[in-house]
């Protein structure tokens, strides 16, 4: 697979690099790249490139996706979820590097100021701190579906259309819940702040709570004509299909990320994700045992006895040609490589006697024939072992 992004060439480390490696390199780039140091065009971007990779690299769950499905295992990972967790503390503790503005990365601003902190906390330390009436609006529900998957399709990957149940903004009011023409009323109550101040004397000051506007539930405003579509909810819920991309490689139990394909939250852009499962049933012929297949093939006493050349079905639907050579053993398997999941997954092909259930009068004087000559000769090895 050829990639738009080689996160460890960015880095300058091999791909069995250990996470000490991947941290040395990254803070040896940093110090050369970070824009407190240099201003020259491209540093900023040259920057962000090389946090991004050992954001993902750092992270053994985003590193393992990565390894496995190249760009398209980060495919499902907003920019947020991917510097999510990452921990540069270490990386700058020791640098002396100021604040920088992370605008090039697309959310919020982070600092870089000393022991103990992570480079991006103050992203989270901003969403929870944020008084504005969309800090109090709530993100939608996330969603997960169960697909279902043959094996080829988890092997060279698929495009799927599944249809999903959820809630989507009212088309009528565009999640106002107001009727057409008719604004919501500014709370009387806070005075559009979503927020109500309930100060208490003491003894020793006043002691001030702030709370949710149990009036308007923290909206800021009140509605007094709701909409008849979705009688004021500003949702409703409706079937929708939706085409995903499966990447080749998948396995049971991986999930792929569709964002914004949630529940709707209370406005727009507030959309949980959807996460599909991937469940791959049983193959009837093939057993799949990580990169690797496995197969059983039934061939007669005589190819195993004598050698021959035979054709062992692929999962592409194509044939590889099978070499036995003579005096083979039943149960015995032999490797065919780069056949299996991957490049590197190989295939293994266990031949195994088939005896049948029926013979004709020819076959059973055959067989005979044969087994009192093998008897025979047992005999006549024998007599000259112990003689």
């Amino acid at each position: 697979m050829v990639m738009a992004k080689d996160y460890y060439e960015i880095l300058g480390v091999s791909r069995d690099a250990s996470i000490d490696e991947i941290k040395k390199a990254y803070r040896n780039l940093a110090k050369k790249y970070h824009p407190d140091i240099n201003k020259e065009p491209g540093a900023a971007d040259k920057f962000k490139k090389i946090s991004e990779a050992y954001a993902v690299l750092s992270d053994e769950e985003k590193r393992r996706k990565y390894d496995m499905y190249g760009e398209e295992g980060m495919r499902g990972y907003s920019t947020e979820d991917i510097f999510r967790g990452a921990d540069f503390s270490d990386i700058f503790r020791d640098l002396g590097l100021g604040d920088i503005i992370s605008d090039f990365f697309g959310f919020g601003s982070f600092s870089s100021r000393g022991r103990g902190s992570n480079l991006f906390e103050d992203l989270f330390t901003q969403h929870f701190e944020d008084r504005s009436p969309r800090a109090r609006q709530r993100r939608g529900a996330d969603l997960i579906y169960h697909l279902e998957i043959d094996l080829k399709e988890a092997v060279f990957g698929a495009e799927k259309k599944i249809s999903v149940q959820k809630n989507e903004l009212c088309p009528e009011c565009n999640g106002t819940k107001t009727k057409a023409g008719v604004p919501p009323q500014t709370c009387p109550r806070c005075n559009g702040t979503g927020q109500v101040q309930n100060i208490r004397r003491t003894a020793y000051g006043r002691i001030v709570n702030i709370i949710t506007c149990p009036d308007c539930g923290g909206r800021g405003d009140i509605i007094t004509d709701p909409c008849p579509t979705c009688k004021g909810e500003g949702k409703i819920t409706r079937s929708k299909t939706i085409e995903i991309k499966i990447p080749p490689g998948v396995d049971n139990g991986v999930r792929l990320k569709i964002p914004r394909e949630g529940e709707v939250g209370d406005g727009p852009g507030l959309e949980g994700d959807l996460y599909v499962e991937i469940h791959v049933k049983e193959d009837k012929f093939f057993k799949r045992k990580g990169d690797d297949l496995y197969c059983e093939i039934p061939v007669s006493f005589g190819q195993l006895a004598l050698g021959d050349k035979i054709e062992v079905p692929t999962l592409d639907g194509k044939k590889a040609e099978l070499k036995i050579p003579p005096g083979t053993q039943s149960h015995t398997t032999f490797v065919l490589k780069g056949l299996g999941v991957s490049r590197l997954g190989d295939m293994y092909v266990k031949v195994k006697v088939k005896i049948p259930k029926k013979l004709t009068q020819k076959e059973k004087e055959l067989i005979e024939e044969f087994d009192s000559a093998v008897s025979k000769n047992k005999k006549q090895i024998f007599g000259r072992i112990f003689k």
